[in-house]
């Protein structure tokens, strides 16, 4: 499916262990990444992300919601 070139992003929402394995063939086909946190299982996976993301020239982010947390929360 990341072959098509109407797709720019690819979110991960995987299980976390992975979250690295699936980024990383996502950047090789040069599209960029938004992962659900946890980003990775380990730092080294976060160094190859960081790296193929580099190498891809993409890029590569983590999403951090908070809607359910009392500051992101509106007020009632």
């Amino acid at each position: 499916m990341v072959e098509h070139d109407d797709i720019d992003v690819v979110d991960i929402v995987t299980p976390n262990v992975v979250h690295a394995p699936v980024a990383l063939e996502v950047m090789k086909a040069g599209k960029h990444v938004i992962c659900e946190k946890s980003l990775t299982m380990s730092y080294g996976q976060a160094q190859d992300m960081a790296q193929a993301a580099k190498d891809a020239e993409v890029r590569n982010g983590i999403n951090f919601v908070y809607c359910c947390h009392p500051p992101g929360m509106p007020a009632t």
